[in-house]
């Protein structure tokens, strides 16, 4: 992931800080809002605005969430918009090491 901007909601970025802290070969995108409260649509914005290249969104498919709308429109936007769609463990795994 070092080698990418990284970008994502609130709880994602918060997470990630935690990870790689003040490393300075991490490069920081925008933090948006968190899911529940439009962050996945500030997502789809910097997506379709040209500002996100590929997008690892693990999607649990057992869980049912209040902002599936949102979901939605980032999983078929990153379809329109030809945008690399890691939505698994085993997707983002294969396409960070190949």
């Amino acid at each position: 992931l070092k080698k990418f901007r990284l970008t994502g909601t609130n709880t994602t970025m918060s997470m990630l800080r935690e990870v790689f802290g003040d490393d300075p070969s991490v490069v920081y995108g925008p933090s948006c809002k968190s899911g529940p409260l439009g962050g996945d649509a500030q997502l789809v914005a910097l997506a379709v605005t040209g500002q996100v290249g590929g997008c690892i969104f693990f999607i649990d498919p057992m869980d049912a969430h209040p902002h599936s709308a949102d979901i939605e429109c980032l999983v078929r936007q990153g379809n329109v918009h030809n945008i690399l769609m890691a939505n698994n463990p085993c997707t983002a795994h294969i396409t960070m090491n190949t």
